[in-house]
């Protein structure tokens, strides 16, 4: 079970796993990634991966996206041309297939507080919509 989120990152710094790991452990030395598992407290409650143009993941998922946003009738043009652009503009996605742990999303509040203040781009949240921080900006169902 569970559902995905994705941070569209576009950083000109690249990201690895190695980084976000160690940027959560500066928040908390609770947090690990092993093998793609997000874990707190050695307890897995997530997947995690980053994708990048050419791997081709990548490519794929970010025509789908375009073509839903840009499917999107009735949004705000200002929001609709902001997810746009980001998405013209990404490096890579965080991708988090979010699990059936009981505290899974709050635990991903301090992963994408962490992107947000590190990184610049939009956090994309299956079956809601793009979130600038906390803020659902374009809502897509």
């Amino acid at each position: 079970m569970g559902y995905w989120m994705r941070f569209f990152d576009n950083h000109k710094k690249p990201l690895k796993l190695a980084n976000l790991r160690a940027g959560l452990r500066r928040v908390d030395r609770k947090f690990d990634i092993e093998m793609g598992e997000l874990t707190y407290n050695g307890e897995a409650f997530a997947q995690v991966e980053i994708s990048e143009p050419g791997d081709g993941t990548f490519d794929d998922e970010l025509a789908n996206f375009r073509t839903a946003v840009a499917a999107k009738r009735g949004a705000k043009s200002a929001s609709k041309a902001k997810v746009l652009t980001t998405l013209d503009e990404v490096k890579r996605t965080i991708a988090v297939r979010v699990g059936d742990h009981d505290d899974a999303l709050d635990l991903l509040d301090t992963v994408w507080d962490w992107l947000f203040d590190h990184r610049s781009g939009l956090l994309h949240a299956e079956g809601e919509g793009f979130y600038e921080g906390e803020t659902l900006i374009l809502a897509l169902k």
